[in-house]
């Protein structure tokens, strides 16, 4: 039985009342300075953004969108209805901590079209000299555990440290997908 996820994964975008937003890709490429790209290092994605999040802090503009990256059959029909800001080929995401078992620490990474499987050990990321979060790649395989068919799909996943092996109900991580070619 899968564990439900630990956070509403409701996409949280606000715009000005005097201001009308078609979309919003208009809405971010209107408040970004002209050739700004998003490229924050590890580093800075845990600091300024995740850790900020989880503790429902402001965060810099934002423009790392919240879904739920596991209700997505695969990474091609996620990212069709998510364009990347300003044709970047990466896309960066906060998604609940889904949990095999509710009181495991083990996380569920299946989507109803295939799973995400990690293909090397979590790196610490560290700041100021302490180990704030850690980094794991992850593989996307269609199909079942075991039979599925490796794709050319890869995710990089942060995860807080402090938050890594608590149970806490604000779990949350950022994603960021990008398709080898």
């Amino acid at each position: 039985m899968t564990a439900a996820p630990e956070k509403n994964g409701l996409l949280l975008f606000h715009a000005g009342e005097d201001m009308i937003v078609q979309n919003e890709n208009e809405y971010i490429d209107s408040i970004l300075p002209v050739g700004y790209t998003f490229s924050p290092t590890d580093e800075e994605l845990i600091n300024h953004y995740l850790i900020n999040k989880i503790k429902n802090k402001e965060l810099p503009v934002n423009i790392i969108r919240e879904v739920m990256l596991y209700d997505w059959p695969t990474p091609e029909q996620l990212t069709e209805n998510y364009k990347p800001i300003r044709d970047q080929k990466e896309w960066y995401f906060f998604t609940p901590r889904n949990k095999i078992h509710l009181k495991g620490g083990r996380p569920s990474r299946s989507t109803p079209g295939g799973y995400w499987k990690a293909t090397v050990a979590a790196v610490d990321i560290c700041s100021n000299g302490r180990t704030v979060g850690q980094k794991t790649t992850l593989c996307f395989f269609a199909g079942k555990p075991g039979i599925g068919n490796k794709t050319n799909w890869i995710m990089h996943e942060y995860c807080i440290k402090e938050y890594s092996k608590s149970r806490n109900s604000n779990d949350m991580k950022v994603s960021s997908n990008s398709k080898k070619i």
